[in-house]
């Protein structure tokens, strides 16, 4: 963890330089996350004393770390190693911290979100398609979504 917070120092010291208006980290999970704002706020580490501005975490709606339907185990993207819990999204919106997904419709997550067959269910009951029905569900939980592409 101490490369970690040597990192974020810097970042924190790029930020004040005019090098970037904001600092975010990705894959944090809610212990790693509440260690990161623990460590910051002490108050000898001066000007590095600020939180992120966003986490960003895999996080999508067939990936999310609960059975499905009743039935089956949680999806491994939802690993709690790599913060898609909803206790690393409650963590972020308690601090302030914008919570953003990426990939939140498969892709590059290697999670089948839109052949899922629980979300293409939702998506048939509703009259939407499963995309619309990812993007629905983290809007619902106020997360931001960074889509991407496997398609280069």
């Amino acid at each position: 963890f101490e490369d970690t917070l040597r990192a974020y120092k810097v970042l924190v010291d790029a930020r004040d330089r005019g090098l970037t208006r904001a600092i975010g980290v990705s894959n944090f999970n809610a212990s790693l996350l509440r260690a990161l704002l623990d460590a910051v706020a002490a108050p000898s580490l001066g000007k590095a004393g600020e939180k992120p501005a966003v986490v960003q975490n895999s996080f999508s709606i067939a990936g999310h770390p609960a059975a499905h339907d009743g039935v089956g185990n949680a999806c491994l993207e939802g690993s709690r190693l790599y913060g898609s819990t909803d206790e690393t999204l409650d963590l972020a919106q308690r601090e302030g911290i914008v919570f953003q997904a990426y990939s939140p419709l498969g892709g590059v997550s290697n999670v089948d979100v839109l052949g899922r067959r629980e979300v293409r269910r939702i998506a048939e009951k509703y009259g939407r398609t499963p995309a619309q029905i990812g993007m629905r569900w983290l809007v619902q939980r106020r997360v931001g979504a960074v889509s991407a592409t496997a398609n280069w």
